[in-house]
């Protein structure tokens, strides 16, 4: 049936959306996810830290640990609100059920932990680490989005079954969908750092992440037709990608004095596909063994930490992501690179406790033809802060909260895809609170 073919495309776009938006939760570029720890929860600017976090920032910067055994673990609880803001005109013959004026979407990762090791002695450090490299949040639409209830409104006027005049769709007196979509990268490093001399320390690192996506949903559209009666569909899908990639680091710091330090960092291209494996479900038009290349761009990042007077320590970050330089099938085309950049601020109230505030801005790199309600790739404003107390010289416990606001776009993707008049306004909000302790062992 034409109605079956076309609720089957609407799904395959919706799921497409569903995963966008899942795994780019956290992300500080298109995919990448910046928030590895609570300290860059409170200051958003981590590219030159010397701490146990160092280990996903800046490698070399472990090699600057005192000697010790060092044990850090922290947990984040992060919401955000995706918001789609509907004009879309529709002819008289597709009014049977208005448009939404507005599609809200909510993406939650209430558990988002990052888990760090590092062994410093003499001038040797040994580091290693469990983080969600990318995902870690579960997506619910419960009033799904615009192209999907245009696209079953598309099949007025065209009969259901061929050959039968009579079953020719003369309006859509329901549609009810709703989808739930949960991803995840678990990823684990391991590396090591080594002080050349008292200014320079290099790292190596390799890392691998195991891919887990999942989606559950169902659609039900209920139509009048030409004989005066309704008939209604419901389709149903439940199916999980899957996939492993493997990544280099390296990693320089410097210290040319003692209240200077610099951090650099360098992740080469995370080649990745995800392969989709069918559970149950109506999942013919995304069938089993199907792969997508989803790697992980390249990364650049450079910090900067300065002591500018004694308690007052300042922090910027840069880090560029290189989304042309990898292979999406083709869509990397649509996109340019990314980058973010920020500053922050620490300051020693007492010998017990740390105060710090900080400031991030991201740009994804997404141009106006990859911008859609399936591609919210939007820049955004990100503040943080926060404070690190001292409960003796061996344990440490921080707390941070983030609030970002997204850069609000407007895009003609409807009128592209279904020549209709009108626009969506693509909006977001995310904020984060967590919690992590700092343990040193020896």
């Amino acid at each position: 049936m034409k109605l079956f073919c076309l609720l089957c495309i609407s799904i395959v776009i919706l799921l497409a959306f569903i995963f966008i938006c899942v795994s780019r939760l956290l992300a500080g570029s298109v995919y990448h996810t910046s928030y590895q720890s609570v300290e860059f929860i409170r200051s958003l600017n981590r590219n030159a830290s010397t701490e146990v976090d160092a280990t996903f920032f800046n490698p070399a910067g472990t090699a600057r640990l005192e000697d010790g055994l060092y044990f850090y673990l922290s947990n984040h609880s992060l919401f955000q609100t995706k918001t789609i803001e509907d004009t879309t005109i529709l002819p008289a013959s597709m009014n049977s059920v208005q448009l939404k004026d507005e599609y809200v979407g909510d993406v939650n990762a209430y558990i988002f932990p990052n888990a760090y090791v590092v062994y410093k002695t003499e001038d040797w450090a040994f580091f290693g680490g469990l983080l969600p490299l990318a995902g870690g949040g579960s997506a619910d639409f419960s009033e799904g989005f615009p192209s999907l209830q245009i696209s079953a409104l598309r099949l007025i006027g065209n009969p259901l079954d061929e050959g039968d005049p009579s079953s020719t769709v003369t309006g859509l007196d329901s549609f009810i969908s709703e989808f739930k979509g949960s991803s995840v990268y678990f990823s684990g490093q391991l590396g090591l750092a080594y002080n050349l001399n008292d200014t320079i320390s290099i790292a190596l690192a390799g890392r691998t992440a195991y891919a887990y996506n999942k989606y559950d949903g169902k659609i039900t559209a209920i139509y009048s037709t030409q004989a005066d009666e309704q008939r209604s569909l419901t389709q149903n899908i439940d199916f999980k990608e899957t996939g492993i990639c493997y990544s280099i680091i390296t990693g320089v710091n410097a210290a040319p004095t003692s209240e200077l330090n610099i951090g650099v960092k360098f992740e080469y291209n995370t080649k990745l596909v995800l392969e989709r494996d069918k559970s149950s479900g109506d999942t013919s038009s995304y069938p089993d063994g199907e792969r997508t290349k989803k790697t992980l761009p390249m990364v650049a990042t450079l910090g900067i930490s300065y002591m500018i007077m004694p308690g007052l320590r300042i922090e910027t970050d840069f880090s560029n992501y290189f989304n042309k330089q990898v292979d999406w099938d083709g869509a990397e085309d649509d996109y340019n690179h990314g980058w973010e950049a920020g500053i922050g601020l620490e300051y020693v109230i007492n010998s017990k406790l740390k105060a710090s505030a900080g400031y991030l801005y991201t740009i994804k790199g997404a141009t106006e033809e990859s911008l859609s309600e399936m591609s919210m790739y939007l820049d955004l404003h990100q503040i943080g802060l926060g404070a690190v107390y001292s409960v003796n010289q061996d344990v440490d416990v921080s707390i941070g909260y983030m609030y970002g606001i997204y850069m609000e776009e407007e895009v003609d993707s409807l009128s592209k895809n279904f020549g209709l008049e009108g626009t969506l306004k693509l909006d977001q909000t995310v904020w984060d609170i967590g919690i992590g302790l700092t343990y040193k062992a020896m």
